[in-house]
């Protein structure tokens, strides 16, 4: 087993891929980032028994991120800079606080194929979300920032599909700001509402122009 602990504010650029752990599994493999930039100049990979912390700092992934084990953002930024690339695997990406920021305002597409769980901090993915396979994406009470220019699951252009989850709290649950168009064809929409104790109020699931 390994830890990587990134504490000061320093930047590591790595030029290749940047993978933690190993697939098939030797023991695990952690980072805990709480400070600094760690430049990825190609895909990372979070193995399945692995984990990755940002608590701090700057994490920047110019390629795609597989995401078989756990990607845990709870303060600092975690960005995907490429405009085409995809988060996949079998694992999940949780936003508590911080960011995550899916790209540059495009209608380029980026793949889901992923879980992605949302109960804090700020989401902006605004490219073209084209989800596929076990793509799946949680909304955790209200404590989040949701924006998205497009989801895409319409059959029109491909095999796509997603499951959209909303866990309300004791006041409801974060709005997605939809910016441009969705195509929710293919999106199936599951509300739980067993710990919403707010009383009888509209609450928007997501709010755009053109869905």
């Amino acid at each position: 087993s390994a830890t990587l602990h990134m504490t000061d504010d320093v930047t590591l650029s790595i030029l290749t891929g940047m993978h933690v752990g190993s697939d098939p599994a030797v023991g695990t493999g952690t980072v805990n980032q709480a400070a600094g930039l760690i430049d990825v100049g190609d895909s990372l990979t979070v193995n399945t028994k692995d984990t990755y912390n940002l608590t701090g700092g700057d994490l920047s992934v110019d390629g795609h991120a597989t995401v078989k084990g756990e990607l845990n953002i709870d303060g600092g930024t975690f960005t995907l800079n490429n405009n085409n690339e995809n988060i996949s695997g079998a694992g999940v990406m949780k936003l508590q606080s911080g960011s995550f920021s899916g790209s540059a305002d495009s209608s380029n597409g980026q793949g889901l194929q992923s879980h992605i769980e949302i109960s804090g901090g700020t989401f902006s993915w605004l490219s073209q979300v084209q989800c596929t396979g076990d793509a799946e994406i949680t909304v955790d009470g209200d404590a989040a920032s949701i924006t998205m220019r497009h989801i895409q699951t319409t059959d029109a252009y491909g095999s796509f599909a997603l499951t959209l989850n909303y866990d309300l709290n004791e006041t409801g649950v974060s709005t997605i700001t939809n910016t441009s168009w969705m195509f929710l064809q293919n999106t199936t929409i599951n509300v739980n509402g067993s710990a919403y104790t707010g009383g009888s109020k509209d609450i928007d699931l997501i709010d755009g122009a053109t869905i």
